[in-house]
């Protein structure tokens, strides 16, 4: 199936090779913050195509090395992505934020990381998803530097990582309460306070039952999705987990977040594969679509860019951007994690799948990919 020519997608993709610097906020704080948002939300994201955590701005202060990946005003506000790698003895304390969605992808090494009430130790393959008004702390407490990755959505931490930054490039300030004060201006808060979900954590909540079946239903999920709260988790993925079924040639998948749990704020996907695995050119005009490489080598697409990538890529391809990824065998096995935001197709694809084995028609399977909001190319 061939789309037609969408004015939307061609406009979106020419913005690739686009820099766009820094907009200037004329208050402080999280002051400026809220006026900054308001402004974002007025420029239209553009795909970002990173092969190497290198290629990201410095904001590293202290034992946190920090590469943002993504800012508001490529996202059009919508989230910032930051790669960090976490020296030993170093971390975050426990801390929430009132109007931010926070997911932390772990890429490598052990540490400790708090979600609400739950204290637990994470590694490799790891993710914790963090609603707004959640407690959240980390730190690094074994002898080797941990790697992750931490997604915030809205846009907005790397104004406050970048005058962390700022504070430790002019002093090498060692005092980690002077960057919490830094933080705390920009919403993240440091208190003891009492928190609506703090109790929530990993607990159980039964699926919305929908039958996914035609153009709408996308949306119509959407908003019995929007209709839940949503609860923080811990999800671990034991290597042992994933080689169990790469080992057979087949694809490891894995949902570790769904619509059902992040109040349709977006869905996480863990995939392994040692050759085949592959989705053709394609775009969708209502979500954004996150890749983030872990291992192996994943040939991507992202809008006007292409190429083979391996651990540590990042690729952003916004609302009506080109994106594709290919898993050609060159290495063992390629792994990455994709984010989709908002949440839904998850339900589609789960519906092709079973199209798919049941040799159904290829018209049922073309209405089914337009009704989960893929526009092949």
């Amino acid at each position: 199936m061939t789309s037609t020519f969408d004015p939307a997608n061609q406009r979106v993709d020419a913005l690739t090779r686009i820099t766009r610097p820094p907009l200037k906020a004329t208050g402080s704080g999280h002051q400026g913050l809220v006026e900054l948002r308001s402004r974002w939300e007025l420029v239209e994201a553009k795909p970002v195509f990173i092969a190497r955590r290198e290629e990201g701005a410095d904001a590293s202060w202290g034992g946190l090395d920090i590469r943002t990946l993504l800012r508001g005003e490529d996202s059009a506000g919508r989230f910032s992505v930051h790669d960090v790698v976490v020296a030993p003895g170093a971390g975050l304390p426990p801390h929430y934020q009132k109007d931010a969605y926070t997911y932390l992808l772990v890429c490598g090494g052990k540490f400790q990381v708090q979600v609400g009430n739950v204290i637990d130790q994470v590694a490799e393959n790891d993710f914790a998803f963090i609603p707004p008004c959640t407690r959240f702390g980390f730190r690094n407490e074994s002898n080797t530097p941990v790697s992750l990755i931490v997604i915030y959505s809205p846009a907005g931490a790397e104004r406050a990582f970048d005058d962390a930054h700022a504070h430790w490039m002019s002093t090498h300030d060692e005092q980690e309460s002077r960057y919490l004060q830094i933080l705390e201006a920009y919403g993240f808060h440091f208190d003891s306070a009492d928190l609506e979900n703090d109790d929530r954590t990993n607990v159980a909540v039964d699926s919305i039952d929908f039958e996914f079946r035609d153009l709408g239903d996308l949306e119509r999920l959407r908003e019995s999705f929007a209709r839940r709260p949503a609860v923080p988790r811990i999800v671990k993925t034991l290597t042992d987990e994933i080689e169990a079924v790469t080992e057979t040639g087949k694809t490891f998948r894995k949902a570790v977040l769904t619509g059902d749990d992040s109040g349709g704020q977006a869905m996480v996907h863990l995939l392994a594969s040692e050759k085949g695995l592959s989705a053709p050119p394609h775009h969708q005009s209502s979500e954004e679509e996150f890749f983030f490489v872990t291992r192996g080598e994943v040939g991507v697409v992202c809008g006007s860019e292409s190429g083979l990538v391996g651990k540590g890529a990042f690729v952003f391809a916004p609302r009506n951007g080109t994106h594709a990824f290919n898993v050609a065998g060159a290495v063992e096995c390629s792994q990455f994690f994709t984010l989709n935001s908002p949440a839904g197709h998850e339900r589609a694809l789960a519906v092709l799948r079973a199209l798919n084995e049941a040799g159904a028609p290829q018209e049922r399977k073309d209405a089914m990919t337009v009704a989960g909001g893929w526009i092949m190319h």
